[in-house]
């Protein structure tokens, strides 16, 4: 976002706690960007945006109240952006990232050159923020804190919907609710894409009366647009899809089939993020050789089973997965991707937020069931403070109460090489797993790895 608004002509600056690759883009780009957050570095902004993981007792928030500078949430200046825009907007529980990256892809194939603005870093732009000369904008939108029903979309995806940021919504009920109103605050012109592989998706559009749904999956045969005859190979998947009679007739369209369609990444989740693409795409009518083309050169997005390196055969991978759902589509990947090489799944994973651990600590302790050896860094807190009785010690502990599985406690994730290096073998892949700055300790591994074998990094 704040690229966007650099290229829209503001003066833009920002802060973090830490620089990462987003960081180091930002200034690059000539966005200057504070490390640390300090009360002074807001003394000459006109307006304040923060994310949901920003607390009300941060120190440039409360600087900023003390100097009557407005305080709004991303979601709100999204919402800004977008009413300059025929607006896309991609929700869900997990997968918004891919999607709203696939649906970029779309476009851009199609020559609509849309904006974007996404959660992550695609691959193919190398930026999470374009703007763009055309009418249509893809972005994705954040549900953690409600505020994206407010966001002016003519089309609303939905990946799934399940148990999370209760922290926020109180309980599940109404986090549904807020998927309904999503839904039904589009125009009467415009369309709902949902998943209908997802009971709860199925459920909230069953609520849903006056506004246009289409439908897809792969096990619900009977949504509009369902993927068949599925090939998944190691970073590839091949598949037909069907049209039911119904969206052909509303689409105008004289085919019942796409066939021999190719995605360049892999995962069944990956596979359902691209036939929501692919909806929005026929709806759009982008012909369905510029779909076809336009999954098969998808590059995929940052931190989405990124290979980072590989070292001596050892394929040393970054995902983005902190939520148990997401940390087993992840899995599920891995594992199809070792037992083809018989090797094994080592996974380093890192809890992201004490409250996300507390909520879902059953889920956590049997989610990681297809790796071989498993490593449990520190709770990463994200702002909040810490649980009494609820940290990575307990799901160590839990994860070896119901699953009996091969699981570790990582003291230090400077020791990650030395502590590898007596059991990784050649074909072995090695899973960095969490939303918080894990993924630094991925990048760092090959050299420490090559350092302590002396061998050389691919």
């Amino acid at each position: 976002m704040a690229e966007i608004l650099k290229n829209l002509g503001y003066q833009v600056q920002g802060s973090d706690i830490s620089d990462s690759y987003v960081t180091e883009r930002l200034e690059k780009l000539g966005i200057p960007v504070f490390i640390g957050h300090k009360e002074e570095n807001v003394k000459d902004a006109a307006i304040i945006v923060r994310s949901t993981a920003i607390n009300p007792f941060n120190p440039e928030i409360i600087a900023a109240k003390n100097l009557n500078i407005p305080i709004i949430k991303r979601s709100e200046m999204l919402a800004e952006i977008m009413r300059f825009k025929h607006c896309i907007a991609v929700s869900g529980t997990h997968g918004k990232t891919t999607t709203t990256s696939l649906v970029a892809k779309m476009l851009e194939e199609a020559a609509l050159n849309p904006t974007v603005i996404n959660g992550g870093i695609i691959n193919e732009l190398g930026t999470n923020a374009r703007l763009g000369s055309g009418k249509f904008l893809v972005a994705e939108a954040d549900e953690s804190d409600g505020t994206f029903i407010s966001i002016p979309a003519f089309v609303a995806v939905v990946t799934n919907i399940d148990p999370e940021h209760l922290d926020y919504y109180g309980s599940f009920e109404n986090a549904k609710d807020a998927y309904f109103k999503f839904i039904e605050n589009l125009p009467f012109y415009g369309f709902g894409v949902l998943c209908f592989d997802h009971e709860t998706v199925r459920e909230v559009a069953a609520r849903v009366t006056n506004r246009l749904i289409i439908s897809y999956g792969i096990k619900n045969k009977n949504a509009d647009l369902v993927a068949v005859n599925i090939n998944q190979a190691l970073e590839e998947i091949t598949f037909d899809v069907k049209i039911s009679e119904t969206l052909q007739k509303h689409l105008k369209i004289d085919f019942n089939e796409i066939k021999d369609i190719k995605l360049s990444i892999s995962g069944e989740h990956n596979l359902l993020n691209s036939l929501a693409a692919v909806v929005v795409a026929l709806k759009l009518n982008i012909s369905k050789e510029l779909i076809q083309k336009g999954l098969s050169t998808f590059q995929g997005v940052k931190r989405r089973f990124t290979k980072v390196a590989e070292i001596n055969g050892i394929s040393i991978i970054d995902d983005y997965a902190h939520h148990p759902i997401e940390i087993k589509a992840t899995l599920k990947t891995a594992r199809k991707i070792a037992d083809d090489k018989s090797s094994k799944v080592i996974v380093i994973a890192q809890p992201h937020r004490y409250s996300r651990l507390k909520d879902l600590m059953d889920e956590f302790s049997i989610c990681f069931k297809e790796a071989d050896v498993l490593y449990i860094s520190e709770v990463y807190p994200a702002g909040e403070e810490p649980i009494n009785g609820v940290d990575s010690q307990a799901l160590v502990q839990n994860i070896k109460k119901t699953t009996g599985q091969e699981v570790y406690l990582l003291p230090d994730h400077n020791q990650i090489a030395s502590i590898l290096k007596s059991t990784i073998q050649p074909n072995d892949l090695v899973i960095f797993l969490g939303a918080g700055n894990i993924t630094k300790w991925a990048y760092q591994l090959p050299e420490q790895l090559a350092n302590l074998q002396k061998i050389k990094v691919a």
